[in-house]
């Protein structure tokens, strides 16, 4: 699933890095992002915790969803708009 997150940011001009578990050097790996997606039903609280205050200090906008399906992801990608940039899928 996350090649096909990747495939799917690739498509509208954005490089992405996807995070399923959290690392212990999860805030230095985050870099600075155009937009973090979060996938509340799949990752565990701590980790959403963790990438909306990285998110909040850097001034990334945060988009939210609680599927973690590729329509949800296109979806999400279509309301940010197309200007290319990093997105990080969490």
């Amino acid at each position: 699933m996350e090649r096909a997150y990747c495939d799917k940011c690739a498509d509208y001009g954005h490089r992405a890095k996807v995070y399923t578990m959290r690392r212990k050097d999860f805030p230095r790996v985050f870099g600075n992002p155009d937009l973090c997606i979060l996938f509340t039903s799949t990752v565990s609280h701590t980790m959403t915790q963790a990438a909306c205050e990285l998110a909040r200090k850097k001034k990334v906008t945060v988009l939210r969803s609680h599927t973690s399906s590729l329509a949800a992801l296109d979806g999400l990608l279509r309301a940010f708009g197309k200007e290319k940039g990093h997105v990080a899928c969490v």
